[in-house]
């Protein structure tokens, strides 16, 4: 988690690091394994219906591009997830000239 602690005022304080894998598959949430649980099944009867001369390789062709798209998907959800509460938790430790 982004457990980094504000020590000065200067925006150079405020940069996060950088997310590790572990950060994000903590930050899946079942949203997201459900979009990527659901692109997997989509492609599968997609590629099976589209590819009459070889369904089976078709089939397992597209579930494996469902399930990719599916991963890369719940990980950038989970990677804008843990962005967005950085930038919530640093905004609420410094004095912004717009906020009172």
């Amino acid at each position: 988690t982004m457990s980094k602690q504000v020590t000065s005022s200067s925006p150079a304080a405020l940069t996060p690091r950088a997310t590790t894998m572990g950060d994000l598959w903590k930050n899946i949430s079942a949203g997201d394994l459900a979009v990527w649980g659901g692109l997997t099944a989509l492609c599968l009867p997609y590629g099976f219906i589209l590819g009459k001369p070889v369904r089976t390789s078709s089939m397992i062709t597209a579930g494996i591009l469902g399930w990719t798209a599916g991963l890369v998907y719940s990980l950038q959800n989970a990677n804008a997830r843990i962005i967005q509460n950085f930038h919530v938790a640093a905004n609420k430790t410094t004095k912004s000239p717009l906020r009172s």
